[in-house]
């Protein structure tokens, strides 16, 4: 049983990758995701690499903030950030100060409500992407009255470009109608 610790860190640099991979496949709070990165951090228990450490606790960080489990994602960030103060290595500790900071800023009603009309923001965009104009619409008009509402003035900017941008979509949309064939689909990425 000599090659425990040498499997182990071949497991863990295979998990780790495949967090990787699912996560671009199918975004960040995945069950795949979250699966991958439980063994990931199992292995780290056996395999004492602080590097590998830091990425696997960023890696559940990431996925419970992304899921609004913020209780988790808070626990992991003061993980990381307890790993940081032990290894006094200055990068581990701007990871784990950044990580803390955003988990605690989101855990405001103010943070969680900017986070909340920015999602809405983005989700719209991906809606309008899809082809789903008129509820990629209305996700983005809610999200930036959100955004209003709470008094942010950063994102509200973004999300008028967004609608401005999908309203000429739709009017090009239906311009397009008129002329072509109902048989013809309309492209609306490229509109």
């Amino acid at each position: 049983m000599q090659d425990l610790p040498e499997r182990s860190q071949l497991e863990l640099g295979l998990y780790m990758t495949l967090g990787a991979a699912w996560q671009i496949r199918k975004g960040h709070a995945a069950p795949e995701v979250e699966q991958a990165h439980r063994w990931a951090w199992e292995l780290c228990q056996q395999v004492g690499d602080t590097p590998t450490h830091v990425a696997v606790l960023t890696g559940l960080r990431r996925l419970y903030m992304s899921r609004g489990e913020l209780h988790t994602a808070y626990r992991f960030g003061q993980q990381l950030f307890n790993l940081a103060q032990s290894a006094q290595e200055p990068y581990i500790l701007q990871e784990a100060y950044h990580s803390l900071g955003k988990t605690l800023y989101l855990a405001t009603e103010h943070g969680f409500s900017e986070w909340r009309a920015i999602a809405m923001i983005v989700r719209g965009q991906a809606l309008i992407e899809q082809g789903h104009v008129e509820a990629g619409i209305t996700q983005t008009h809610q999200g930036a009255i959100d955004s209003q509402v709470i008094g942010s003035s950063l994102i509200r900017p973004a999300s008028l470009v967004i609608l401005a941008q999908a309203s000429d979509c739709e009017a090009h949309v239906g311009r397009t109608r008129r002329v072509v064939p109902h048989r013809v689909q309309v492209n609306r990425r490229h509109c």
